[in-house]
């Protein structure tokens, strides 16, 4: 089961990765919110 799409509140938006891109670097958008692979996200714990 996957965690909520986070939306961006000001928007009611998505958090997005344009064309589901691995490519370092790749800026982040806000798109609809559609569920897909490409806005499914997990927070990891950094030191």
């Amino acid at each position: 089961m996957s965690e909520p799409d986070p939306v961006i509140e000001h928007s009611g938006q998505c958090l997005d990765v344009p064309n589901s891109s691995t490519l370092k670097g790749t800026a982040l958008i806000q798109y609809t919110c559609h569920g897909g692979p490409n806005q499914q996200w997990t927070l990891v714990q950094a030191n």
